[in-house]
């Protein structure tokens, strides 16, 4: 056999490594997919609204269910971890079917991997038959249920090869949600016909509108996932097709939204606060609102009238346009007095303005308006200083008298308004945050707190944040450990000893809720995370 020349040599070599190449790319990318499960291939691909349960917890969800779990009390030793979860499942499906039902047995056989539920618009298998019949098929070790019709539609998808598999749309959603996931629901952007069709079968008398295709969403997905410390759910919708929305007035452009950011609220906040519920950009998207009912010829009379109003307030742009956020707080506190102490909570307003001279101003123009009506309505206004800040309550009257002012005849809603029901208003500005509480009970807990003991310094919060999306468009955040306290205090002595020790010890685990909300790559993001914190208890010796 002849030698082989050294350039010989080089293109095998070099083909060898390219081959090498080749070979690892595709393993990568076979290996990172996630696989699809052939029970999707039963689903039609005209389905508008696609379902999936997997009890059978796939790729890492057994082990991330499992390491969560063993924050509660019964879940530490993970040797049990089937049991307890057969166990679990097996009360809930009893509960709900007063006892006729056995999960081991009945269901668990049917659930040893993916379910889904596929919902269509129209035709075969939309809703149930004429009759009102179900049926049930076995294709090897597939198991399908529901009308005759939907059953049929399945077996021609998986036999035509038209599952909800080789649709684009779904795959991209499917993709976008990523990872794997205890349970999913996908809506397409066709499920307007599935609510035209439900608003045909409504009373005409109901004055509801669905939602039409142009004003719905592409698609939307959301899903579940378990992780080490926290139970996380995602929402991804895309924007309509169409487009759609209000648009501006002729030479009057809405402003544009700003961009995510991080809360300029928490960081002001007190450590124990129990609850903010933010949003930002208000000023922009109330302006935006309002410009959509202008464009809605439904709205356009009412439009008109709130313009009216504002333009004596300077118009939309004056009243709401200098917001850049606003967060719902709520602090919890305890009242001293001759009879003892009284827990209770500090709930206010507070408002982000787009710089500091702004909110100084604002403050003192809705000061000024207020203190009129004070005065004609026998009120008051008392100035107090926190910690370098003044804090102005007003004190309008009772509510009665108000109502009366404004011809509302002292009932509102047709509820008549107690005589001694006073209305309070406090107000102050904090650098470009304002403010607003009922009592200066709020102003107080939120001058008062110290450097580096805010709810955004909180482990709690931080935990959670890292979780969720720290720059977003709002966020909702409810502490678990000032909200077990709070419940604790303000129980009835009878109902206590019941919590504590009945309820108590499940809740305990819990960090915090967080909700947020973003946009991602032109998609609307929402994520929902439930986090823990008490370490998993270790197991006993044997």
């Amino acid at each position: 056999m002849p030698a082989m020349t050294a350039r010989t040599r080089w293109l095998i070599g070099g083909g060898v490594a390219a081959g090498a190449v080749v070979v690892a790319i595709a393993a990568a990318l076979l290996l990172s997919s996630r696989p699809v499960p052939e029970a999707l291939k039963y689903v039609p691909g005209n389905a508008v609204v696609v379902a999936e349960l997997r009890l059978d917890l796939p790729g890492d969800q057994l082990q991330k269910v499992g390491n969560l779990l063993a924050h509660f009390p019964g879940f530490a030793d993970q040797s049990t971890l089937g049991a307890k979860l057969d166990e679990t499942l097996d009360r809930l499906a009893k509960g709900v079917t007063n006892g006729s039902v056995d999960y081991a047995t009945k269901l668990k056989p049917w659930l040893a991997g993916p379910t889904f539920v596929g919902i269509l618009a129209g035709g075969s298998g939309a809703g149930g038959s004429a009759d009102g019949s179900m049926a049930c098929f076995m294709d090897g070790k597939f198991g399908l249920l529901g009308t005759p019709a939907g059953i049929q539609a399945a077996l021609a998808a998986h036999t035509g090869g038209t599952g909800i598999d080789r649709d684009a749309t779904y795959s991209k959603a499917r993709d976008t949600l990523g990872g794997d996931r205890l349970a999913t629901v996908y809506v397409s952007g066709t499920a307007a016909a599935l609510m035209q069709s439900v608003q045909a079968s409504m009373p005409a008398s109901l004055p509801i509108s669905l939602p039409t295709a142009a004003a719905l969403p592409e698609w939307m997905i959301a899903g579940i996932r378990a992780e080490d410390d926290a139970l996380v759910a995602d929402l991804y919708v895309a924007p309509p097709k169409t487009g759609s929305g209000a648009s501006a007035a002729a030479g009057s452009p809405l402003p544009t939204l700003p961009p995510p950011h991080v809360s300029d609220i928490a960081g002001f906040l007190p450590g124990n606060t129990v609850l903010l519920a933010e949003l930002h950009g208000v000023g922009v998207t109330a302006q935006t609102a309002l410009a959509a009912l202008r464009s809605d010829p439904q709205f356009q009379s009412q439009a008109a009238q709130l313009d009216a109003a504002l333009s004596l307030a300077g118009g939309p742009e004056g009243v709401v346009g200098w917001v850049s956020d606003a967060g719902v707080v709520a602090i919890p506190q305890t009242t001293t007095s001759a009879a003892g102490t009284t827990p209770g909570i500090d709930a206010g307003l507070v408002l982000v303005a787009t710089d500091e001279a702004t909110a100084t101003t604002k403050v003192a123009q809705l000061k000024s308006l207020l203190s009129l009506m004070a005065l004609s309505g026998g009120g008051s206004t008392t100035d107090v200083n926190v910690d370098g800040t003044t804090v102005t309550t007003i004190d309008l009257g009772d509510l009665s008298s108000l109502l009366n002012q404004a011809g509302a005849g002292g009932s509102l809603g047709g509820l008549t308004i107690p005589s001694d029901l006073r209305v309070k208003i406090t107000l102050a500005v904090r650098g470009k945050l304002v403010l607003i509480g009922g009592d200066e009970g709020f102003a107080r807990d939120v001058l008062h707190v110290d450097a580096g003991a805010t709810l955004a310094d909180q482990a709690a919060y931080k935990r959670s944040i890292d979780r969720g999306s720290a720059s977003n468009l709002g966020q909702v955040y409810v502490a678990g450990a000032s909200l077990r306290q709070l419940a604790t205090t303000l129980l009835p002595a009878d109902l206590r000893a019941r919590w504590q020790a009945d309820f108590l010890p499940f809740v305990e685990p819990i960090d915090a809720v967080l909700v947020t909300s973003t946009l991602e790559h032109g998609l609307s993001h929402t994520r929902v995370v439930l986090s823990v914190s008490t370490p998993p208890p270790t197991p006993a010796a044997s």
